[in-house]
């Protein structure tokens, strides 16, 4: 039998990211149409990339980094990304991220756990039970499709 672990190797195409009020309403962070990749490496590696879709671009032709600042900002708002070793703790199902790299400066050097739950060898769902959001604390849920 394949290890949790092994499983997760490869890449993963985002399918929903959701969460739940403390009334019970679904809510979606990052919007409805969002999309993101997640690839997890053999050797122990993971980098996530979470883009909302019609993100805000004033002028496409520039790139980024020469936008000014208040054009910029709306771009790193609607954008999560973050790289760096991972490990999977086989009996409580649980995967921890170590964001090396991230666009937040604020998250790099974090641990961050993952529940790990495979609905087919081709479905996963990544679970926070308690994060942050805007003016709560609530469940998230991040489903993936084998790419």
């Amino acid at each position: 039998m394949r290890t949790l672990r092994d499983r997760l190797i490869g890449g993963w195409i985002l399918e929903s990211f959701t969460s739940r009020t403390p009334s019970g309403r679904t809510i979606y962070p990052m919007g409805q149409g969002v999309s993101g990749r997640i690839l997890y490496t053999a050797n122990g590696q993971v980098g996530v990339s979470l883009m909302e879709a019609d993100r805000p671009r004033p002028n496409p032709s520039t790139r980024m980094d020469l936008l000014a600042d208040a054009d910029a900002a709306p771009l790193s708002r609607t954008y999560m990304a973050y790289a760096g070793a991972f490990r999977v703790d086989e009996q409580s199902h649980i995967v921890t991220h170590d964001f090396e790299l991230c666009l937040d400066p604020a998250l790099i050097g974090t641990l961050q756990q993952r529940q790990i739950t495979f609905h087919t060898d081709d479905y996963l769902e990544l679970k926070v039970p308690d994060y942050q959001l805007d003016r709560f604390r609530a469940p998230m849920s991040l489903l993936w499709r084998r790419a």
